[in-house]
């Protein structure tokens, strides 16, 4: 599918906000995983249930904070200092993908 090696090749060509290597080298591969699902879905609210059903293909236990911690690890490496990060947590529910400058639709 060619839209997949887009996807692919962006996020391979990202570079980390410390380092000049691509960002692919500095995830782990979940995090990859849930950046990667992530990027495929941009603006859709993604709950931490989909998320760990998709990276762990397994069901999701609620009191669980996988999702959390691997999601703080991925804006950790991504993130720029003062500026809002591209994973907008969506209180009780999960994670969205956006534009962080955009205005609210």
């Amino acid at each position: 599918n060619k839209k997949h090696t887009t996807d692919n090749n962006k996020l391979n060509n990202t570079k980390t906000k410390h380092h000049t290597q691509p960002i692919y080298e500095t995830l782990t591969a979940k995090e990859y995983a849930i950046l990667e699902y992530l990027m495929r879905r941009p603006g859709l609210v993604l709950t931490r249930a989909m998320i760990a059903e998709h990276v762990w293909d397994y069901s999701f236990d609620q009191a669980s904070n996988v999702v959390d911690v691997h999601v703080k690890h991925i804006r950790d490496k991504i993130d720029v200092a003062g500026r809002p990060s591209f994973i907008q947590a969506v209180r009780g529910v999960g994670y969205v993908l956006g534009d962080p400058g955009a205005p609210p639709s």
